[in-house]
């Protein structure tokens, strides 16, 4: 993910999950095309951090299903605010472990010790 450079220079450069990438740059259904947003920079605690890389879709077989199935079928109008089951999702299966790694963000651990010193104590 990092190369040594990264590292040692303690470079604003990080990997998203797909979820990351969906909620700051929308999701591929939404768009109707193939989103890449390597070489995008973001902000995280305030920085500017640059996307280098983006991890692969996590899901189970079961999410994948569903995921296949919604793309068949019509939109449907929402007349209310959205709901959201949080991170629990009873009886998933283990879909929340899915679901953490696309919400992920990785930095070099460098960046993260001198970028984000008082939040390092908290991580002990």
């Amino acid at each position: 993910m990092f190369n040594e450079i990264d590292d040692d220079f303690a470079r604003n450069v990080c990997v998203i999950g797909t979820n990351i990438r969906d909620q700051l740059f929308g999701s591929e259904e939404e768009v109707g095309r193939e989103i890449v947003p390597i070489g995008e920079t973001i902000n995280i605690g305030g920085e500017p951090f640059v996307i280098v890389g983006m991890f692969q879709r996590y899901e189970s077989e079961t999410e994948k299903k569903r995921r296949e199935y919604m793309k068949t079928q019509p939109p449907v109008q929402q007349t209310g605010p959205a709901r959201s089951r949080g991170w629990g999702g009873r009886g998933r299966g283990g879909d929340g472990f899915f679901r953490w790694k696309n919400n992920t963000v990785y930095i070099p651990l460098n960046t993260m010790y001198l970028k984000f010193k008082s939040a390092v104590g908290m991580c002990r």
